[in-house]
């Protein structure tokens, strides 16, 4: 394995999917694993490349190197994966996984970039913030998706103002429930995030996705109290 070493941002503490000690071991495995400069090898005859910040590695080999059993790394990963927090391609003899952000936050050379990527960015989303308010009729529904957005921030700091899907789904949610029920409704999947047996919920697409789940969670909470009518 390369020498080298990781950098470990006091912020990870803050983050719900990292809570809990068998979550926060192997996400510290992943970043310890993940290539820190691309590489090209030869398999069955054909040339794979993996790129900065990926894994090629399966579950068995992630269970040896965190300490963790099998069952679990499959069950973290997936919620690592509904987090938005890597990617994952799977064949039948490994899996490739991709750390997201990893070039903002591992690579020797963020700085430059980072801020210029970050301008670029902010220039993006503002772009974006005005081509997919997802509205014909005034800028308040577009503010009232800004707004459900920055409840998802808590839990997904790299969350896109401006991803149409993401839009369309809030809206979905706003003109379906209202704006205080459906914020009231992200604010308890934020709080909820990392807890047993609730759903993984970073975003209006997975909380128009999830609300079912997160109305399960909450109601078996409250005594059977229904959640969704009771908010």
């Amino acid at each position: 394995m390369e020498n080298g070493w990781i950098k470990l941002y006091r912020k990870l503490l803050e983050n719900p999917l990292l809570k809990n000690p068998l979550n926060r071991a192997l996400w510290i495995t992943l970043l310890l694993l993940a290539n820190h400069k691309e590489n090209k090898f030869m398999w069955n005859k054909e040339l794979i490349i993996i790129k900065e910040g990926q894994i090629l590695t399966g579950r068995k080999k992630l269970a040896e190197e965190s300490g963790l059993s099998e069952s679990s790394v499959e069950r973290i990963l997936e919620i690592f994966e509904n987090g938005q927090q890597i990617g994952q391609q799977k064949t039948t003899k490994f899996r490739l996984i991709t750390i997201v952000n990893w070039i903002d936050y591992q690579s020797s050379r963020t700085a430059l970039r980072t801020t210029k990527r970050q301008q670029k960015d902010t220039n993006k989303n503002v772009k974006n913030d005005k081509n997919n308010i997802c509205t014909p009729q005034s800028g308040d529904a577009g503010n009232e998706i800004n707004k459900l957005f920055g409840v998802f921030i808590k839990v997904n700091p790299g969350i896109n103002f401006g991803h149409k899907n993401q839009r369309e789904s809030a809206k979905w949610l706003i003109d379906k429930y209202g704006i205080e029920k459906t914020l009231a409704f992200a604010e308890a999947a934020v709080v909820a995030q990392g807890k047993k047996f609730a759903p993984t919920i970073t975003s209006p697409t997975h909380l128009k996705e999830k609300l079912g789940e997160l109305n399960v969670y909450y109601t078996k909470e409250n005594s059977k109290t229904n959640f969704i009518t009771s908010v």
